[in-house]
């Protein structure tokens, strides 16, 4: 009898806990005032389940967890706000563990309806709102049933919409995904891809300068959410960019009255500026415009090279010179500054003649990118392009061939992506070799280390 009097008192004694927490939990998340009625029209047995399948998820046992939170869905639905986060965790974890795919259907079903449910109950909420809900269920159609391309499009872009700055990085990538199948299926234009870009863009930009203006928060906090947004960003330039929406006949129209009515928004500009960088649109007007007014405002990398690729295309290649010599100045990310030194080695030694500093600026890439092959086929070209003056004879002009070959071997062995290109300039090359009668005139035998003359002044391995 004692045991009895015990085990009811414990199980009073936690339903009492749980009433409580449950209605402080409401209190607090929920801004209503606790009332009986959250708890259905039998609260005992409302208040039990929780409280027994609350244990279950303490100690992460979900499989368990599933009769009590069914029972407490079933008979308190609007109870609290935790019944449905509980209920997101319990139905995750039996997706991913469930093998049969058929049986793993109606459970994404179940997950699904949960955010449809906390919304009706909880979509209200000061902190997590019915965006903020449509975001979530959003992910979960992208992740487990990317073929609802239409439902998941719908739930992500209206969820940007209610939340507005306060869009969770999460959804940002599978919006954009979806954006885009969108248009593939005919379903909406590239118009909307393009402003869903410039949405979400705006809102990941917003956030990263809200962030580093912060000085309440930790800097290995900070960091670490710095690292995500800066990820979700590029994430979202690379599969805009990729999209048939990016083109410079749907991107100008949209940023051009922008431009034209906030000139001095320096966010804006380099939005601007690397958008029709990345789209080869430098020939608009738009982008010498955007990218002068840039130098102007904020000189920077970002600026500067955007100058020096339009001096190229207006043919005024000293001037683009000096412009990549200051975006390399300026930029503090070494694969960038490897890009405007390789950029600026192609000027030099094709535009401008001067191969010897151009062969600096290409090695100068290679340095600060490892494993790029690029500029080492660019060196092999200046070589293939000087045979004919590096030397007093045919013969001596035709070994710089040989030493260009051994460049293009050195590009394909540090990086396998150019070895097509490596390989087309090696046969047409090799066909330029000297042969045995001229080298025998002049003393030299197959395998023997010869230096080719003038600028390239460089060993090389005769061959025939």
């Amino acid at each position: 009898m004692k045991t009895s009097w015990k085990l009811f008192l414990v199980l009073f004694l936690s339903i009492g806990v749980a009433l409580s927490a449950v209605a402080q939990d409401d209190d607090d998340e929920d801004g209503d005032d606790p009332s009986e009625s959250k708890f259905g029209t039998d609260s005992a047995a409302c208040v039990t389940n929780l409280s027994l399948y609350g244990e279950f998820v303490k100690q992460k046992n979900y499989k368990d967890a599933v009769s009590g939170w069914r029972n407490a869905f079933d008979i308190c639905p609007q109870s609290t706000r935790k019944l449905y986060s509980d209920g997101v965790k319990i139905y995750s974890y039996l997706i991913k563990n469930e093998k049969d795919e058929a049986k793993k259907e109606p459970l994404i079903d179940t997950l699904l309806m949960i955010y449809d449910r906390r919304i009706e109950y909880f979509g209200n909420n000061k902190k997590y709102p019915e965006g903020w809900i449509l975001g979530r269920k959003g992910n979960e159609i992208y992740r487990y049933r990317r073929d609802n391309v239409e439902e998941a499009y719908q739930c992500l872009s209206k969820s940007m919409e209610m939340q507005k700055e306060k869009t969770e990085a999460g959804i940002i990538t599978p919006l954009m995904y979806m954006s885009i199948k969108m248009m593939k299926l005919e379903k909406h234009s590239a118009d909307q891809v393009v402003n869903d870009y410039v949405t979400a863009m705006d809102i990941i930009e917003g956030n990263i300068k809200k962030l580093n203006e912060n000085e309440l928060i930790s800097e290995a906090k900070k960091a670490k959410k710095l690292d995500r947004l800066v990820k979700t960003k590029e994430n979202l330039d690379n599969l805009f960019v990729a999209s048939s929406a990016a083109t410079c006949e749907s991107i100008v129209p949209i940023f051009k009255p922008k431009f034209e009515a906030n000139r001095d928004d320096i966010d804006l500009l380099k939005k601007i500026v690397r958008l029709l960088d990345k789209q080869k649109c430098e020939d608009d007007p738009l982008f010498f415009e955007a990218s002068a007014k840039l130098n102007e405002l904020e000189p920077s990398s970002m600026a500067s090279y955007a100058l020096a690729k339009m001096s190229v295309k207006n043919e005024k290649y000293s001037k683009a010179a000096e412009y990549y010599n200051k975006a390399i100045e300026l930029e503090q990310v070494d694969s960038l500054k490897a890009q405007y030194y390789y950029e600026l080695a192609a000027v030099t030694g094709s535009k401008l003649g001067n191969r010897s500093k151009a062969r600096t600026y290409a090695l100068k890439a290679a340095n600060l990118k490892p494993n790029w092959g690029m500029p080492y086929v660019l060196v092999a070209t200046f070589y293939a392009a000087s045979a004919s003056s590096c030397g007093e004879d045919a013969f001596h002009k035709k070994i710089a061939y040989w030493a260009a070959v051994d460049k293009l071997n050195y590009a394909k062995s540090v990086d396998p992506s150019v070895a097509s290109e490596a390989n087309k300039l090696i046969g047409a090359y090799s066909g330029q070799y000297p042969n045995k009668e001229d080298a025998f005139f002049y003393g030299v035998t197959e395998g023997q280390t010869v230096t080719v003359e003038c600028w390239i002044n460089e060993k090389t391995t005769a061959r025939f």
